[in-house]
């Protein structure tokens, strides 16, 4: 059961499964090879494979030294980056089942990751505003440069217009050359901290989210102008996730919720907790929307990882 909110458009949920392997706070989760698969890991350390076919067969990867924040799936070569609190980026080789490198590089925990496939590259952003990418033949940094004073949580890119948008706790959005890395535009987008940024491919716009419990659209063909403000939870978002035919957008809040929304207007479709839902009971960190049967999949605080069936009546 679900909390309706519009009511036009009717959006069922349902749990298909509660998975409580972890010991400690999940904060990571990311797609595996198989087609059916998604890596978790979090405050225990642990790094954990499962198979959404069969969601009570978990794997254990790999134990990290510190506490895990991002985890990046790497295609091309089978490898799976760990981001630690420790700063520490590890890969693993799945082929082996062992790891290939300890890099450590930032001293600052590394919040997020992201493979670029077109350029071959691995971009890294730390809790103390540094920016990394890396090339993986030698694991070592193509660029480094502290961008901000403050933590950088999220980012996201365009590949069309080559851009890489930085989520920054000051509150801006930093616009940056996927090539070259320079600094091209920067702008407020929220008073608060910004956890997250998700590029609308469908629209071409940019939306953000933050600690001010806001979602905002942004017009990136006029110079970022906002386009939309709403006020989407009771506090922080932490992330935010297109299903994957882009029909729906999930947000995490620290408030405990998910929310369904349609992208296209923002306007709320539905709302996932613990009264109607038996859902998470602490912060929600983390979203992953798998294309595998359309799962929605979500982690928190409560060291629990929950897998949603989530579908639009048309």
């Amino acid at each position: 059961m679900t909390n309706p909110i519009s009511p036009n458009v009717r959006v069922r949920v349902a749990k298909r499964a509660q998975l409580s392997g972890h010991r400690q706070p999940v904060y990571a989760l990311c797609k595996g090879p198989d087609h059916d698969m998604f890596y978790s890991a979090g405050g225990d350390k642990w790094i954990a494979a499962w198979h959404l076919s069969q969601p009570d067969s978990a794997i254990a990867v790999a134990q990290a030294v510190s506490s895990v924040y991002s985890l990046c799936f790497i295609p091309d070569r089978k490898w799976l980056a760990v981001g630690e609190s420790s700063g520490a980026i590890t890969l693993i080789d799945l082929n082996a089942s062992k790891p290939i490198k300890r890099i450590d590089f930032h001293k600052s925990g590394v919040f997020s990751m992201h493979w670029n496939e077109k350029a071959q590259r691995l971009y890294a952003t730390t809790s103390n505003g540094e920016f990394s990418a890396w090339d993986l033949d030698n694991q070592q940094p193509i660029f480094y440069k502290k961008m901000a004073d403050q933590k950088i949580r999220g980012m996201e890119i365009d590949i069309i217009s080559n851009l890489l948008f930085l989520a920054v706790a000051d509150g801006f959005v930093y616009v940056l050359n996927a090539d070259s890395f320079s600094v091209i535009h920067q702008f407020q987008a929220h008073p608060w901290a910004v956890n997250v940024v998700r590029l609308d491919t469908s629209s071409h716009t940019l939306i953000s989210a933050s600690r001010d419990a806001h979602i905002r659209r942004w017009d990136i063909k006029n110079n970022f102008s906002l386009m939309q403000s709403v006020p989407a939870h009771n506090y922080a978002i932490y992330q935010l996730c297109f299903s994957p035919d882009n029909k729906m957008l999930a947000s995490a809040s620290r408030d405990k919720t998910i929310k369904i929304w349609d992208p296209n207007t923002l306007q709320p479709l539905t709302r996932i907790n613990f009264a109607y839902s038996q859902s998470h009971n602490r912060s929600v960190n983390n979203l992953l929307w798998h294309e595998f049967e359309n799962l929605l999949i979500s982690c928190g605080d409560d060291h629990q990882i929950m897998v949603w069936e989530v579908q639009m009546d048309t």
